[in-house]
């Protein structure tokens, strides 16, 4: 954690009350208090790392896909008041890539 804030993150933990995974682990870094870059770091072997990379993936070689899952991201922001009811924000996520 310490070489992670040492680059401006901030350490967020696995964010289980919000709906986060066990064992994943939140970073956010804002510039003049916008969201500016996030990561999730898990260890290696985490039973939720492939389905990450493939959605990934497949996003990469969609592009209409893409652009759509984005707006969908900025909508549910806008609505959820950018990240203060993070629960609602990724359940609309959560909906939209399991039916995908």
């Amino acid at each position: 954690n310490q070489a992670i804030e040492e680059l401006g993150y901030r350490v967020r933990g696995e964010c289980l009350e919000n709906g986060g995974t066990p064992g994943r682990f939140y970073y956010s870094k804002d510039i003049a208090n916008k969201r500016t870059h996030k990561l999730h770091i898990c260890q290696i072997g985490h039973t939720e790392i492939l389905s990450k990379l493939f959605f990934v993936k497949y996003l990469n070689e969609h592009r209409s896909t893409a652009i759509e899952y984005a707006q969908i991201k900025t909508n549910l922001s806008k609505r959820y008041n950018y990240g203060k009811e993070i629960g609602k924000y990724l359940s609309g996520k959560t909906e939209f890539i399991y039916n995908e």
